[in-house]
C-alpha cells in the first residue's frame, strides 16, 4: 500500500514472505483520507497464520531527520512500535519488518508473532 501524500514509502502485509494481495475501499473517495494523511486497504486474512508488516522507504522519501518511528494497530489498537535508524547511508532505501511484539516472559523476552484470528460468524 502506497501512502500517496508520502512518497517513497509503502507498507505490505506478508504470509509465508509472500504479499497479500491488496483491496482498495470500495469507500474511498480519497477526499477524506487525504484530509486524515492515511492510507486504506484490505486485504484476505488467512485464519491462524502468521503475518509480518514490511515497511520499505525508498530514495525518494523526503524525511530529513536523523529517526523515524513507526507504529503498527491492528482493529485500531496499538500492537507495537520501533524507531528506524536513518543516520546510515542506504542508497536503495530502508526495508523492516515487523513481525510481532517482544514479551517479558519468566525473565527473558519473547517475540509474539502476529497472527490472523479465527474467522467469527454471527447471525
Amino acid at each position: 500500500m502506497r501512502a500517496n501524500f508520502i512518497p517513497g514509502v509503502e507498507v505490505t502485509i506478508r504470509v509465508a514472505n509472500t504479499a497479500l494481495t491488496e483491496y482498495e475501499d470500495g469507500d474511498n473517495t480519497g477526499l477524506e483520507l487525504e484530509a486524515a494523511k492515511t492510507a486504506a486497504a484490505y486485504i484476505e486474512a488467512v485464519p491462524g497464520a502468521n503475518f509480518k508488516v514490511e515497511l520499505k522507504l525508498n530514495a525518494s522519501f523526503p524525511y530529513t531527520e536523523d529517526h523515524l518511528n513507526c507504529e503498527v494497530y491492528a482493529d485500531g489498537t496499538w500492537v507495537v512500535g520501533g524507531v528506524i535508524d536513518l543516520t546510515r547511508p542506504r542508497p536503495l532505501g530502508w526495508a523492516v519488518f515487523l513481525e510481532g511484539s517482544v514479551e517479558n516472559v519468566d525473565g527473558g523476552a519473547v517475540l509474539r508473532r502476529f497472527q490472523f484470528a479465527e474467522h467469527q460468524m454471527s447471525e
